[in-house]
């Protein structure tokens, strides 16, 4: 508990954090919830060690989380490293922590337009669907110029009884404009 809230103490000096990590893992045993800290201070400015920790995880024959997979994806999707979202995707589809709704919208919201297809998968590997993820689907779509799919997918919500909101709105008005479709 003591490294942990040290860590925490830390957020602001990543440098700090990583020698922390580092002087814990010389003198006790670790668990997940300490690299999750470190990987959540890392994601936004040092997405590469970020993911670095996350490696650790295996290196040290700990099973990573949902949380520590989801705070890698997000730091891969900072950083605009889609390929490297994918490969922390495989590797949690290989573990006991199947993707969910948060990792999978922070996947499909990192593609580049020309991976439209790709988010369109992602999106179907998921059983339950929510606005968030809905959002980053059409908001792909949006940037694909798919307006077509894009208001699919934003018609769609009601069927799965989900609400749009000002996000998925956005989106499917952006990929009206796009696609100069400004009367339906």
């Amino acid at each position: 508990v003591s490294f942990a809230a040290a860590l925490g103490a830390c957020a602001r000096h990543w440098q700090r954090a990583l020698r922390l990590l580092d002087r814990a893992e010389e003198t006790v045993e670790l668990d997940v919830g300490l690299y999750n800290a470190a990987i959540a201070i890392l994601k936004n400015e040092q997405w590469q060690m970020a993911l670095a920790v996350f490696q650790r995880l295996h290196l040290k024959k700990l099973q990573p989380d949902l949380l520590s997979f989801n705070t890698a994806l997000s730091a891969c999707a900072s950083a605009r490293c889609w390929e490297q979202v994918l490969s922390v995707l495989e590797v949690q589809t290989r573990s006991p922590f199947s993707p969910d709704a948060v990792g999978l919208s922070t996947a499909i919201s990192s593609l580049p337009a020309h991976h439209w297809a790709t988010a369109l998968e992602l999106f179907e590997a998921v059983e339950a669907k929510d606005t968030v993820l809905c959002g980053s689907a059409i908001s792909v779509l949006s940037k694909a110029s798919q307006w077509q799919n894009a208001l699919a997918f934003f018609f769609d919500m009601g069927r799965l009884q989900l609400r749009p909101n000002t996000f998925t709105c956005s989106a499917a008005l952006s990929a009206c404009d796009k696609g100069l479709q400004w009367i339906l």
